[in-house]
């Protein structure tokens, strides 16, 4: 009988190991192609940071992130306007103008960096009817998510449709710090960005220093039964 704790203290170790694989095994990037779900899968995170390009519309630069881009015949991103519709303000992210009305064109693809991981990222990619599924795609460490349907977009019942891509990480180390949009060029169209979203997961204890808390307990567990069974014995 004396054995008997030194035993159900060994299932603390052992539930502690456990639960580290069943944490590290849930650990995911989610895709999203519409605003509603980015947000609903999102919600666990501090509130979502919307650059909508209108409080500094000459500005590719923010407080966290910056913008790149490889577009044709090296024109240069920047935001700016135009008569044709945004899902929000009057303003964008394109490039210098090159003939279509400062938006970017198949083949072009913009990275956006951040000087600090976020564990969720979104934006609206405005276009038209000419652009196909699958064409858009933002990517991040290795996961991507393209645009669906058309039917998937919202419409401005103008000839213009704007999908929605987002990405976002389950914990705190699969954070991103650079995402690419990018454009195929099966077919020719053009495009431009409005509304970026991100944010970071709030501050939450991690699955690894739970795991070793629970371990922590173990041993301490196991040393206390131990040290019980010597006493007995000198007994």
């Amino acid at each position: 009988m004396a054995h008997t704790p030194f035993r159900k203290a060994l299932i603390w170790p052992a539930a502690a190991c456990a639960l580290g694989l069943s944490l590290q095994a849930q650990a995911s990037v989610s895709t999203y192609q519409s605003l509603s779900s980015f947000l609903g899968g999102t919600a666990s995170q501090v509130a979502p940071h919307l650059v909508d390009f209108e409080t500094t519309p000459t500005s590719l630069s923010t407080a966290a992130f910056t913008v790149t881009g490889v577009v044709g015949a090296g024109t240069p991103l920047r935001v700016t306007s135009n008569p044709y519709w945004t899902t929000s303000g009057t303003h964008f992210l394109g490039v210098t103008d090159r003939g279509n009305a400062d938006q970017l064109t198949s083949g072009d693809a913009i990275t956006f960096s951040f000087s600090k991981a976020v564990h969720a990222f979104g934006l609206y990619v405005v276009t038209t009817s000419d652009t196909q599924a699958g064409d858009l795609s933002l990517s991040a460490r290795g996961y991507s998510v393209s645009n669906g349907a058309l039917s998937q977009a919202i419409a401005s019942g103008q000839g213009d449709y704007a999908y929605f891509l987002g990405l976002s990480a389950s914990t705190p180390a699969e954070g991103f710090t650079s995402i690419t949009l990018n454009s195929g060029t099966a077919g020719f169209y053009v495009f431009s960005v409005d509304d970026v979203r991100y944010s970071s997961l709030s501050a939450v204890p991690e699955p690894q220093g739970l795991v070793l808390a629970l371990a922590g307990l173990g041993f301490i567990g196991l040393s206390g039964m131990s040290g019980l069974s010597n006493s007995r014995r000198s007994r």
